[in-house]
This record gives C-alpha cells, structure tokens and sequence, in this order.
C-alpha cells in the first residue's frame, strides 16, 4: 500500500480476489483507492462464492468469475481483441 501512495504509475490495474480471502476484499479496496487518489486508473473486483483456492480452479468452468474480467480488462485497456 505504501508503494501505491502518492505515485502515478502510468498504466491501469485490475484488482481481484475471492469473496472469502480473509481481509484481501478489504485491502484490495483500499489499494485501489489510494491508485485512483494518485490519478491512476484502478478496478478493483470480488469474486463471490470463491476462496483463495477455487478462485483459480474455477478458470475455464461454469463458475468461472474471473476470464471475463480478464479479458474485458485486456481489451479495453488496449488495441488487442481477445474474443
């Protein structure tokens, strides 16, 4: 969090955790917010229903929260397509 402070960095983030990580969903808030007060561009997501674990293992199945952010991300913070 200290890093994030005050530094404008130039390039976007994309913040995501499980829904039941502990303190992560708060602390990924916070690490967005102190992004966006240093004028940068800071998305932060949960994911619901998942843990640090099935967060991943999720990738590729019907419970899979996580591509489409990804991918979405992706394209519009640049000129690549990914669909």
């Amino acid at each position: 969090m200290t890093y994030a402070k005050g530094r404008s960095l130039h390039f976007p983030f994309l913040l995501f955790n499980a829904s039941s990580d502990m303190h992560l969903p708060r602390d990924s808030k916070e690490m967005a917010e102190l992004l966006k007060e240093s004028g940068n561009e800071a998305t932060c997501h949960t994911i619901p229903g998942t843990s640090h674990r099935s967060i991943v293992s999720n990738v590729g199945t019907p419970k899979d929260g996580l591509t489409n952010l990804i991918v979405e991300f992706i394209e519009k913070n640049s000129k690549t397509k990914v669909k």
